[in-house]
């Protein structure tokens, strides 16, 4: 049986409503992993949903997570000196607390901004609540809040010298 019998779309994206589920859900083929994706609207409602539908498949809206590390911006946080590097636990609660608040600061969703990262929304989710993303994650997740750097890192506004 082709792909195309099983429901699976071979291009593009289209909305679903899920059994069960009140809002509707973007759902598209993933040609990477060879399996249907769908994520959240956010919306019960449908015009809302074909709006969200529409800003999600315009390619300037979606930042491609590039796992490269931020040259300039490392090199210029590692120059200057700090306070002591805090408790394990007291940095990463705090870490956590300034990922959700950014990631809200920015008015996105997890699925919005798991699909900008490029990573499963449960991943996201998860680098959220319970564990700091890992480091290669840091620089794409700034840039997609539109936050610096430095202030992800420490929760410090850098003053101009």
């Amino acid at each position: 049986m082709s792909e195309a019998h099983r429901g699976r779309p071979q291009h593009g994206a289209k909305l679903i409503k899920r059994a069960g589920k009140s809002s509707w859900y973007v759902q598209f083929y993933d040609e990477e992993t060879g399996q249907t994706r769908r994520i959240s609207t956010g919306t019960a409602d449908r015009q809302a949903a074909e709006r969200f539908l529409a800003s999600w498949l315009k390619p300037s809206n979606v930042v491609i997570f590039d796992p490269r590390p931020t040259t300039e911006a490392s090199h210029a946080f590692l120059a200057h000196p700090r306070s002591p590097v805090p408790e394990k636990e007291a940095f990463n609660r705090e870490f956590l607390k300034r990922v959700r608040s950014l990631r809200l600061r920015a008015n996105l969703s997890y699925s919005q901004i798991a699909l900008a990262m490029g990573v499963p929304e449960k991943r996201y989710i998860h680098w959220e609540k319970h564990s700091p993303m890992p480091a290669y994650a840091i620089a794409a997740f700034a840039t997609i809040v539109g936050a610096h750097l430095h202030f992800v890192l420490t929760g410090e506004v850098e003053k101009n010298e």
